[in-house]
């Protein structure tokens, strides 16, 4: 199944053809284009998390920088 956006199919350059939407938390939780899924037992940071945003990201309790 492909993502729609007004009933259009995603392109290439918006994510498509499909993206990961993380509900609930900053944007930068999404990814734009999936190339690969990794399933782990334990949580690993990834790229935003590394330069010292907060893994957590959740924008109701300002939750957008690490603490460390």
């Amino acid at each position: 199944m492909f993502m729609q956006y007004n009933n259009n199919e995603l392109s290439i350059e918006i994510g498509g053809p499909m993206r990961a939407i993380i509900p609930h938390k900053y944007f930068y939780k999404s990814a734009k284009w999936v190339r690969k899924l990794k399933i782990t037992e334990n949580d690993e940071l990834g790229f935003w998390e590394r330069s010292g945003y907060s893994n957590t990201a959740e924008p109701w309790k300002n939750d957008r920088y690490s603490d460390y």
